[in-house]
């Protein structure tokens, strides 16, 4: 499962957690895809966003990664990416987005 720690931003994002909430079963796909090669994998990734005034992510990037595969860690940054966030305003906002997978029934 992905389970989705507080996110943290330098200037506040309104909605911010709705947005990464709905992104959960992409991440879970993402996780899923790498499980395929490694059953045993687990680990927790944190995503940086840099944010535009707009609301537009435009980059994302792994800021630490303990246990999972590059691949995994690349495919979530990459959801990131791709998500639409409330408009900070000003200069724009950067977002820290940690994300834990832990594996279900063991």
């Amino acid at each position: 499962d992905a389970q989705i720690s507080g996110s943290s931003a330098t200037v506040p994002i309104s909605g911010a957690d709705r947005v990464i909430a709905g992104l959960r079963a992409r991440f879970r796909q993402c996780y899923q895809t790498g499980l395929n090669s490694d059953p045993s994998m687990s680990g927790k990734v944190t995503i940086t966003a840099k944010v535009g005034p707009n609301g537009e992510v435009s980059d994302a990037n792994v800021s630490s990664n303990t246990g999972l595969s590059q691949g995994v860690a690349s495919c979530i940054a990459n959801v990131v990416k791709r998500a639409q966030f409330d408009p900070p305003g000003g200069g724009g906002s950067t977002l820290n987005i940690p994300v834990t997978f832990v594996q279900q029934g063991k």
